[in-house]
């Protein structure tokens, strides 16, 4: 299983790994990282990911801006939101990914978000 996490923190992307780490222990995956939407992109056209984890607020492209070009090729791949920012009435509807998680968040949390994506 290929993972995809994007955000524009290196301290969030490299914590995101060692977080998936220890939720899917025993399950192996590759996990990759990207700084931006727009990189995300270019990295998708080269591996087809079977998770990808994004940030919402981010500079160059954003999540939601990396989703709507993203779905544009794919349909299928679960893409999971990250944010530190609490929606309201201005906010564009995070609905349009598979599921989102607020920052800040448990090891549990994660867990069950990683974990409720995965077909067996």
């Amino acid at each position: 299983m290929q993972i995809l996490f994007v955000d524009d923190d290196s301290q969030m992307r490299r914590a995101l790994l060692i977080f998936a780490g220890a939720a899917l222990k025993g399950i192996p995956f590759e996990g990759f990282t990207a700084r931006d939407g727009a990189e995300a992109l270019e990295m998708c056209k080269e591996k087809n990911f079977d998770i990808i984890v994004t940030d919402l607020m981010m500079p160059v492209k954003n999540g939601w801006e990396f989703l709507e070009e993203f779905r544009l090729t794919d349909d299928v791949t679960p893409v999971l939101a990250l944010s530190a920012m609490i929606p309201d009435s201005n906010t564009p509807d995070v609905s349009v990914f598979n599921d989102i998680l607020y920052k800040p968040f448990g090891n549990d949390a994660f867990k069950d978000f990683l974990l409720n994506q995965i077909v067996y």
